[in-house]
């Protein structure tokens, strides 16, 4: 596969896995959340610092079902070209 393909597609994946980070952070929802995070993963984000289990439980529990977040991102992989 050639390269300028195959950063599309990775692109595209990180683009994807972003999506359902910010879907389970608005729907609140720890199982979709659980299932973006690698077992050992840690989260630091200031407000909240801990390993991937403790963040589920808290953002996916929250009593402000209301909560709506938005992100915006760039994705930009690097594959040895620079800019």
């Amino acid at each position: 596969m050639d390269l300028a393909l195959q950063t599309l597609l990775d692109k595209q994946a990180l683009y994807e896995l972003s999506c359902r980070y910010m879907r389970g952070l608005d729907r609140t929802d720890a199982e979709l959340l659980r299932s973006i995070f690698w077992e050992d993963a840690f989260c630091e984000y200031g407000f909240i610092n801990s390993d991937a289990r403790h963040f589920h439980r808290v953002c996916g529990h929250r009593a402000d079902r209301s909560h709506l977040e938005s992100a915006h991102d760039w994705q930009y992989a690097d594959r040895g070209g620079g800019r």
